[in-house]
């Protein structure tokens, strides 16, 4: 797995977050780098981003090319465009961080104390009250996915990439047998931090892999036996979990 400076890369959460290849169109890498240089602050909140000609110079595009990946931030919230004024960046508020790639970018530029406790409490808000509708509400087939992939989690706990993704199938599987269709709004949010905690395992340490597959174990269990008390607890006692372990920033990460 690839880290900058003691941050998960965005090659690394795309592909577990089965999003398109980060080298995509050269609309898609325009509009990465200039998200990029936002949500680094490199372009500040208020300012404008540079002139077109000098974006072209740049990154040796078109202008078509450089007005589709300004709408791309736009419908992302990080800029908005006026007429003889120019493409802004909008103040931090505005960003949406519902956008599994606004997140996986900013991930990107480094993970610190502040971003991983808002990552976490998204999943403590939403995940446990998830589990307690899945208990009451999930069909033998839900059941069978949430078993397939802790099943998938035993086999590859010597694979952090593979493990991460059996990991996020589980979660995928819980919100799915909540039968809460709203809870989809909040995926990018859960997602990106469940796979943030996951790949922040270390690798060397196959025993708390060995934990949280039994952790999973149980909540399934949960789920089968219709305990909705339970099932939410096991799942607020499993994101207790990974913040103990797995969610500290590593050495060289940004100061919270």
């Amino acid at each position: 797995m690839k880290r900058r400076g003691g941050a998960i890369s965005v090659e690394d959460l795309t592909s577990t977050l089965g999003l398109s290849d980060v080298s995509g169109s050269v609309t898609d890498r325009v509009a990465r780098a200039l998200g990029l240089d936002i949500l680094s602050g490199r372009i500040a909140p208020g300012e404008n981003i540079p002139r077109e000609e000098d974006l072209r110079d740049r990154f040796g595009v078109s202008r078509t090319v450089l007005r589709e990946a300004v709408r791309v931030l736009i419908a992302k919230g990080l800029v908005t465009s006026k007429t003889r004024v120019g493409t802004l960046v909008r103040p931090p508020q505005n960003w949406n961080y519902f956008d599994a790639e606004v997140l996986a970018w900013r991930v990107s530029v480094g993970l610190d104390a502040n971003l991983l406790q808002s990552l976490r409490e998204a999943r403590m808000a939403v995940e446990p009250f998830a589990a307690r509708l899945a208990a009451m509400r999930a069909s033998p087939a839900e059941i069978a996915e949430m078993a397939e992939s802790v099943h998938l989690m035993q086999s590859a706990l010597d694979d952090r990439a593979l493990f991460a993704r059996a990991d996020l199938r589980f979660h995928r599987a819980v919100a799915a047998a909540s039968g809460n269709f709203v809870l989809g709004s909040f995926a990018s949010v859960i997602e990106t931090a469940l796979v943030c905690a996951t790949l922040l395992l270390p690798l060397e340490k196959k025993a708390l892999r060995t934990e949280a597959v039994a952790r999973h174990a149980e909540l399934l269990d949960a789920v089968r036996q219709r305990d909705p008390d339970r099932a939410s607890k096991l799942m607020a006692d499993m994101i207790g979990f990974g913040a103990q372990v797995g969610e500290q920033p590593p050495a060289g990460a940004q100061a919270g």
